[in-house]
């Protein structure tokens, strides 16, 4: 029995741990497609951004296509594309999911230093970490941290004015925004390990659900094999009927009593082959037999006895 035990809770343990890999794939796979438009819509969002606002905020008035036009298109593209690519050809892959985190992060950079800086921008680096968070997997936020750690100490360092909006800051003000960033982290890793937590529960239940489902149908299985052996060796002739009265088992015994093989009687109407003829031996309709009457009606009318026929035209009574 402790075999037995042992052998159901490994079943279920290895049937939850493929439905939560199942279901935590599809979850990034669904993921990797939302990142996929979203970076081709965040892509065209800065290229309007450099068209029609940066020349105005770096260079006055002059309102001309310049390097930050280019650079929208360029460097835009390549941190949009790639990501996009991977997420249609290779969904679901940690890898693939850590390229869009870093690619996530670098789309903000852009955007803060097409907008000259502004605080405002700064909120698209939350928005985005809380995207991630759809992944369900903290271990992406890590290198996205880093990204947003990494540009803000160096243009904060050598261009203020592109991240902060000044063209002279605090030496550590870029620990202060990596500060605030590492907050949001926090609440995020949680986050991730409570919904892994509640996915591993749900696939639980469900291998809980399929595994005693399995093992009672197999009992079942194993049930019908015994009962239908027993049936098989008896001594006494034992056929079944459909609804339609159609023979869909019989035994050796009634095949020797009656004279058929098997493949004779399996799928026919038994009414038609071995019950009541007349004493011409032409068969009268179905719907006289008691026993039809009470397939059909569902009845559990007692047929005292009745008539069958052999193969060779011989008739013998049955109780």
């Amino acid at each position: 029995m402790s075999n037995e035990k042992q052998f159901f809770k490994d079943s279920i343990r290895a049937r939850s741990r493929a439905l939560f890999l199942e279901q935590h794939e599809h979850i990034c796979k669904k993921s990797d497609r939302m990142f996929a438009g979203l970076m081709m819509l965040q892509w065209a969002a800065a290229v309007l951004c450099a068209l029609f606002f940066t020349p105005l905020t770096w260079i006055g008035a002059d309102s001309r296509i310049h390097f930050h036009v280019w650079m929208a298109v360029l460097f835009g593209g390549l941190i949009s594309v790639m990501p996009a690519y991977l997420a249609v050809r290779r969904p679901g892959l940690y890898s693939t999911r850590a390229v869009i985190a870093v690619c996530q992060m670098l789309m903000s950079t852009l955007l803060i230093h097409l907008s000259g800086g502004r605080i405002e921008t700064h909120f698209h680096i939350f928005g985005s970490l809380a995207f991630l968070a759809f992944y369900l997997d903290w271990r992406i936020l890590v290198p996205a941290t880093v990204v947003v750690a990494l540009d803000h100490w160096f243009r904060g360092t050598y261009f203020p004015a592109s991240v902060f909006g000044v063209f002279a800051t605090e030496p550590w003000r870029w620990a202060e925004h990596a500060a605030w960033v590492l907050f949001e982290d926090f609440f995020l890793v949680i986050s991730c390990r409570e919904g892994i937590r509640n996915l591993k529960a749900i696939s639980i239940k469900r291998a809980e659900l399929e595994v005693t489902n399995e093992r009672i149908e197999q009992e079942v299985a194993e049930r019908s094999g015994e009962v239908k052996l027993l049936l098989e060796s008896s001594a006494e002739g034992i056929y079944g009927v459909d609804l339609e009265g159609k023979c869909t088992f019989i035994n050796q015994a009634a095949l020797k009593m009656l004279g058929y093989e098997a493949s004779e009687l399996l799928g026919r109407n038994m009414h038609d082959a071995v019950h009541h003829k007349r004493a011409d031996g032409s068969p009268y309709p179905a719907e006289a037999c008691p026993i039809y009457k009470a397939i059909m009606t569902g009845a559990r009318s007692r047929v005292d006895s009745e008539v069958l026929w052999k193969k060779d035209g011989i008739s013998f009574p049955v109780e």
